[in-house]
């Protein structure tokens, strides 16, 4: 399976596009276009860098696999497309896992996902899930989350502007 046009406008309507390097992280990363980290050679995004929208947009077709395989290889069930386009922007936003100390843990999402948990468990568990920078939690990121938890639960693509 791969992500739908629906999965990529959910991506796509929190990421904006920027054609100039921004830092967007409290430790110094850098992105570019829609979200990217780095370029589909492998470089990091750096300050300074410009692209154009093509080039945005050619960058995100490239990179999207990867994302996609993180729900394809910690997801083991067959998931629905509303499904599987909500828990690829997750993991676009937020990857596998998370770093605590010098290990790498896996979110809990993969196994509920799996598990196929009911939209009462679901749903509160995905709105809290990577919502804070610096303790505080971010609008946008809440946003993001009730968007993609929506999307997951119910089919529906809603912005909650």
């Amino acid at each position: 399976m791969n992500i739908s046009e629906q999965g990529k406008s959910l991506i796509k309507g929190f990421e904006k596009c920027k054609l100039k390097a921004y830092k967007v992280t409290p430790d110094g990363r850098w992105t570019i276009g829609w979200g990217s980290e780095s370029y589909a050679d492998g470089r990091s995004v750096k300050e300074g860098d410009v692209i154009t929208q093509e080039e945005a947009d050619i960058l995100f077709d490239m990179t999207i696999g990867r994302y996609e395989s993180i729900v394809r290889d910690n997801v083991k069930r067959n998931v629905k497309q509303n499904e599987f386009d909500a828990l690829t922007s997750f993991a676009y936003n937020c990857g596998a896992g998370y770093k605590s100390g010098n290990t790498w843990t896996k979110y809990n999402i993969w196994d509920k996902a799996t598990r196929n948990v009911p939209a009462d468990e679901m749903i509160p568990y995905w709105q809290s899930l990577c919502i804070t920078s610096n303790k505080k939690p971010m609008p946008g990121l809440v946003r993001r989350r009730k968007s993609e938890v929506h999307l997951y639960v119910f089919g529906e693509l809603d912005f909650f502007e």
